[in-house]
């Protein structure tokens, strides 16, 4: 999904590169592919959170570390939910 940027069109091409290289390098982090769509739409809600800003480059980053650990660890939660409820 492109996210829309009122900059430059160099700045809005290197604010996607920016975008794709922090996601796929939190997707390499995470080994659990079940996080990774959670993951991906929280880079894109980031993005457009982002791009509100007038520092879009600077704002993004910080809005997807943590919405993407936000994102990890509410997935994890839930897996040791699903989980605990076979250990009764």
């Amino acid at each position: 999904m492109e996210t829309p940027f009122f900059g430059s069109a160099k700045d809005s091409a290197g604010f996607q590169v920016l975008k794709h290289r922090l996601l796929l390098r939190s997707l390499d982090e995470i080994p659990e592919p079940e996080c990774h769509a959670n993951i991906i739409e929280e880079a894109n809600k980031s993005a457009a959170l982002a791009c509100g800003t007038n520092w879009p480059h600077l704002m993004f980053p910080c809005l997807f570390e943590e919405r993407a650990r936000a994102a990890h660890e509410n997935a994890m939660q839930q897996s040791r939910d699903y989980w605990r409820c076979f250990d009764a």
